[in-house]
């Protein structure tokens, strides 16, 4: 059961259920198992799970008013009022004093449904556009960074860190950036810029379920298909580099021995034999 604790300690944030991981993913055997057996490989992946989720939830939660101050270097003193309008949906206008202070007065009023400011670079969007730079924000960025590539990875003075053997990414043979990761890591976000003291999954001034799904509602909405797309691979850019950079080269005879093979073997058939990736002689082509 140790090794079951290991591979599950966070599976997709927690939200990912036994009969939607991979054949990669699972290292269990399920068939041939009682019910009970089974009820307790789930309650073991659950309980990694829900440690997995604490300790983030702890370390952004000491981390994130760090991150404001690298995000916003001019405003030291402002942090929570700069932390206030990260928060704010973008259907209100914080800079009204009115809704700032109800806002304040009454958290709940920001709703589940709408996308608060720290989902886009600088708490920038377009009003007209709200898909332009959604979840690109750089605290959802650095929390990332910080969750599957070590603590101390996110610092933007340091460049782009590559992922250690300990890391969370590389223990869980993380290669490419998923939907539900950013969803986690933007309901984590939005818990650690509150004053809430817990993370509250149903109930309380903030309902983070919800606000997850809402997220992935999004992320998984056939209407927004090619955007997702492109926010994928904008965010594996980021994390993965060397994922964009298998994508950028694509194989060609030239480069790629199996290419210029599948090459070779149409060319038999079709009657022709000189061709090599052999730069051509002088003279020659």
């Amino acid at each position: 059961m140790p090794k079951i604790s290991l591979v599950y300690r966070r599976v997709e944030g927690g939200h990912t259920k036994l009969e939607d991981l991979s054949e990669d993913q699972c290292h269990i055997e399920v068939t041939n198992k009682t019910e009970a057996e089974v009820e307790r490989v789930l309650l073991t992946m659950k309980s990694g799970q829900n440690a997995a989720c604490s300790t983030d939830t702890c370390f952004l939660k000491t981390k994130i008013a760090e991150m404001v101050r690298e995000l916003y270097p001019e405003e030291p003193a402002a942090a929570a009022n700069v932390e206030g309008e990260l928060l704010c949906p973008c259907n209100m206008d914080w800079k009204d004093p009115k809704v700032k202070a109800k806002l304040v007065a009454t958290p709940q009023l920001a709703s589940t449904t709408a996308w608060p400011l720290f989902f886009y670079p600088k708490g920038k969007f377009e009003p007209e556009d709200l898909c332009r730079g959604i979840l690109q924000g750089e605290l959802i960025l650095w929390a990332y960074t910080a969750i599957f590539l070590g603590p101390s990875t996110w610092y933007p003075s340091k460049g782009k860190t590559k992922q250690s053997s300990s890391c969370n990414a590389s223990v869980h043979n993380m290669d490419k950036v998923t939907p539900s990761s950013i969803a986690y890591v933007a309901a984590q976000v939005r818990f650690a810029l509150s004053s809430g003291e817990s993370n509250i999954r149903s109930g309380g001034t903030f309902c983070q379920t919800p606000f997850y799904w809402h997220i992935m509602q999004f992320l998984q909405e056939p209407m927004f298909e090619e955007e997702v797309k492109e926010l994928l691979e904008w965010w594996n850019s980021e994390i993965f580099p060397e994922w964009k950079a298998e994508q950028d080269t694509p194989g060609d005879e030239t480069t790629d021995s199996l290419q210029l093979m599948k090459k070779q073997a149409a060319a038999k058939r079709a009657g022709l034999t000189n061709l090599t990736n052999q730069p051509a002689k002088d003279g020659q082509t």
